[in-house]
């Protein structure tokens, strides 16, 4: 009897160590962020966790060229969120997340740098409260959960693999006022994606080639369409529907260059800035600077193809003329 006892009791003990909750604790910022490091945490697994109480911000991972993965949160949903302490902010960066579920009491939200390919909004009769969204360098395509969304006014996708916007997600988005859409895989673009809200507008280094139809975004302030595949555009028209425009970013494009002296001249006299700082100290290997405006190389099809065929003419005479000089040196060796 005395035995079963004692392995009833070791095996309580057993399981109360498996149930054991992990504690962690906020490493001294300086600030009121409570940054916690080594947090793991899977949904699936019988650990509980237990975290500093009373914090409005969390954050978990680290960000920076440096970092490494040194927390893996796999998922964060309402069980992770309220285990936190249902901060109003919390940042979960770079910590190989594969799910997630947004809270609708969180007001800011940073899931930088995971492993996401869609997102889910939590089911609630209220709206969402969250004003400040990033979701950049992931994995994401779909991005249609984010129209339920609509106190929304900041939102960073930059770096993921979004090819469209027709199911015009963001067109409800009233109070949306930048939104950063940079290194996607966009291919064309309308005024339609875009709700009339929008303050700044970043669509550098996607593969937009047309623009159908105008803008029509009358508080727009700021528009980068930098590094992009467009051929053509029309200045008047785009500031003309975009009234309080000022930046209208246009570098590295495929203008043909006998019109860039044309674009140039016409955003000069509607005060329009069309490069940054960054644009003036350089243009990349292969691009060409004309009027300040940095062009993609090749893109002027009339002088593209008088090179072209000049270099080619001249390499096959260069090559024509070399033979000839093997030919005539082995003929005066032979003599």
């Amino acid at each position: 009897m005395k035995v079963r006892q004692w392995r009833f009791v070791m095996l309580v003990v057993a399981m109360a160590s498996l149930i054991e909750a992990k504690k962690y604790s906020c490493v001294p910022s300086g600030n009121e962020v409570c940054q916690m490091h080594s947090v793991f945490y899977d949904p699936e697994k019988s650990h509980n966790h237990e975290f500093p109480g009373n914090q409005t911000h969390v954050r978990i991972g680290t960000a920076g060229w440096s970092r490494s993965i040194e927390s893996v949160v796999r998922t964060f949903d309402l069980q992770l969120y309220k285990q936190l302490g249902q901060p109003v902010s919390v940042e979960i960066i770079n910590a190989g997340m594969k799910e997630l579920i947004i809270p609708a009491k969180i007001r800011h939200g940073n899931f930088d740098d995971n492993h996401l390919t869609s997102f889910a909004l939590e089911a609630t009769a209220d709206s969402p409260n969250i004003i400040y969204l990033d979701l950049s360098r992931n994995a994401i395509v779909d991005i249609k959960n984010v129209s339920n969304m609509v106190n929304l006014e900041t939102l960073v996708l930059v770096s993921n693999q979004i090819l469209n916007l027709d199911d015009n997600p963001l067109v409800n988005l009233k109070k949306l006022k930048h939104l950063y859409l940079n290194h996607n895989e966009l291919t064309s673009i309308s005024g339609e994606h875009f709700p009339n809200s929008l303050i700044t507008l970043g669509l550098y280094s996607n593969h937009i080639k047309t623009i159908r139809g105008d803008l029509e975004l009358p508080s727009l302030e700021s528009l980068n369409l930098e590094h992009n595949m467009l051929s053509e555009i029309n200045p008047s028209k785009m500031v003309e529907s975009m009234p309080k425009v000022y930046e209208i970013l246009i570098h590295s494009n495929r203008f043909p260059h006998d019109k860039v002296p044309e674009y140039a001249k016409a955003f000069k006299r509607l005060n329009i800035t069309v490069s940054s700082d960054a644009d003036d100290a350089s243009c990349y290997y292969n691009n060409v600077e004309i009027e300040g405006i940095c062009v993609q190389e090749g893109n002027d099809s009339g002088r593209s193809w008088f090179k072209a065929t000049l270099l080619t003419v001249l390499t096959i005479v260069l090559g024509i003329v070399f033979v000839l000089a093997l030919v005539w040196i082995y003929r005066a060796m032979n003599e």
